[in-house]
């Protein structure tokens, strides 16, 4: 399939992402409008700094602008416009469904009025754009206040009081060096007990021991990033045999120095052994990608045909948190898409 052909059919079909931060994927105008709202101070004063400021420079910038940009949320309100304005872009590459990971650590806002602010901004989407989306709700690991292990406990708490109201796993996000997946236990058996699925953050800062780690503590069905997988070979045989799936975001990768450049990084060797995987944007705007870009360079890397693309799509529907009967709904329309 020449790169015109599969470009268009990427750009046009439906498409699925699994792993994807609202924070990080709020727009620099949208985060201007809301500091202005809420009269936070930001290093940028109009929209021209604002994306100078957004473009990425190194891990530590990364941070900096992250955690700035997320204390303009300061009402639910916020997390509705945000929402929708994420929905509006997910619809524009028609990307049908999100599994959009969301970190409800607001001191200013319930976690119930929060969720339903997200689920206002769904409905939205689902009547006005034909776009959906459901939440995993994420534990931060280097949280700034509060007792750790009680604060992880609580995010897990919340994660399940949402189960049915469209949170459908719990997720652990940040510093994968300073905090292991062990220290998250108690948390993770609170969503265990509640049968709500676990998809933690691992194998990208730290190497394959977090995945193993993740795997015996979480026993999780998919894990955001897991590109260091290739260091370990046996690690990857029980993957392919567990079918884990792995979120990767390649763009991410390079940018957050996890490999030099787009030649190196493993999704290749990953896709090669049979590990299932997706590709994804992790955080767009910072990252000055979508997942649209991520699936062209992706897919033409792995030299996919029409069928190879088709197939990509299905096995990402499987992956989703879905229940059996919205899993096929959406099965049946990335299928009746390609014969239309």
């Amino acid at each position: 399939m020449n790169k015109e052909n599969l470009k268009a059919k990427i750009q046009a079909m439906p498409k699925i992402e699994l792993h994807v931060h609202l924070k990080g994927a709020t727009r620099p105008e949208t985060i201007l409008k809301l500091a202005k709202k809420n009269n936070i101070s930001l290093p940028a004063k109009n929209l021209a700094e604002m994306k100078e400021w957004f473009k990425f420079k190194n891990f530590n910038h990364f941070l900096d602008v992250y955690m700035q940009t997320a204390m303009c949320f300061m009402e639910p309100e916020d997390i509705e416009l945000a929402a929708k304005e994420f929905l509006t872009e997910q619809a524009r590459q028609n990307i049908v469904y999100t599994e959009l990971t969301y970190t409800a650590n607001h001191l200013t806002m319930s976690f119930e009025d929060q969720l339903a602010a997200l689920n206002s901004a769904k409905s939205w989407g689902e009547s006005h754009l034909g776009v959906s989306m459901n939440y995993v709700i994420d534990i931060p690991r280097s949280m700034t206040f509060g007792d750790h292990q009680e604060r992880s406990q609580r995010f897990a708490k919340q994660a399940v009081s949402g189960m049915g109201k469209g949170v459908v796993a719990l997720g652990l996000a940040g510093d994968e060096n300073k905090y292991t997946v062990e220290f998250f236990s108690p948390a993770f058996d609170i969503a265990k007990e509640a049968g709500l699925p676990i998809v933690p953050h691992a194998g990208e800062a730290a190497g394959p021991q977090s995945m193993l780690d993740a795997i015996q503590y979480c026993d999780p069905p998919r894990i955001g990033h897991g590109v260091r997988c290739v260091e370990d070979k046996n690690l990857m045989a029980l993957l392919k045999e567990r079918q884990i799936h792995l979120e990767i975001s390649p763009t991410s990768n390079i940018c957050l120095g996890i490999f030099d450049t787009m030649d190196n990084h493993s999704f290749p060797e990953i896709s090669a052994a049979g590990i299932p995987f997706s590709i994804n944007s992790d955080d767009p705007p910072y990252f000055n990608t979508t997942l649209t870009d991520e699936l062209i360079m992706a897919a033409e890397r792995l030299d996919w045909s029409a069928e190879d693309t088709e197939q990509y799509m299905l096995n990402t529907a499987e992956a989703t948190l879905l229940p059996a009967t919205e899993k096929s709904a959406l099965i049946a329309k990335i299928k009746t898409s390609w014969t239309t």
